[in-house]
């Protein structure tokens, strides 16, 4: 009883998912006290809901001037995940005769 209890203790406490507006007012926060943009407001855009509301808050901090610095792959910011890498080479090159019986 006292786990479950607990349990949903931790789930209540657990940030809300952040709406389109809520990240663009931060955006504008940040913007109009000329801080740079902390990397902790990319996990913010990753924990908008929709894909459609993480493109516009991409082009929104994209015309702020807050998305500048090294490139990201586009999945990355739109998908959360990592752009995929290329395939690893064939330890040994395969061909018709390793398979002649």
């Amino acid at each position: 009883m006292l786990m479950a209890m607990l349990l949903s203790a931790a789930i209540s406490d657990a940030p809300a998912r952040p709406s389109l507006h809520d990240f663009t007012s931060e955006v504008d926060r940040i913007l109009l006290s000329g801080r740079a943009m902390p990397r902790a407001l990319l996990l913010d855009l990753d924990r908008l809901d929709r894909a459609s509301d993480r493109f516009l808050a991409v082009i929104y901090l994209r015309r702020s001037g807050l998305l500048t610095g090294a490139e990201m792959p586009l999945e990355r910011l739109l998908m959360g995940v990592a752009a995929p890498a290329a395939p690893p080479a064939p330890a040994h090159p395969i061909s018709d005769t390793d398979n002649a019986d």
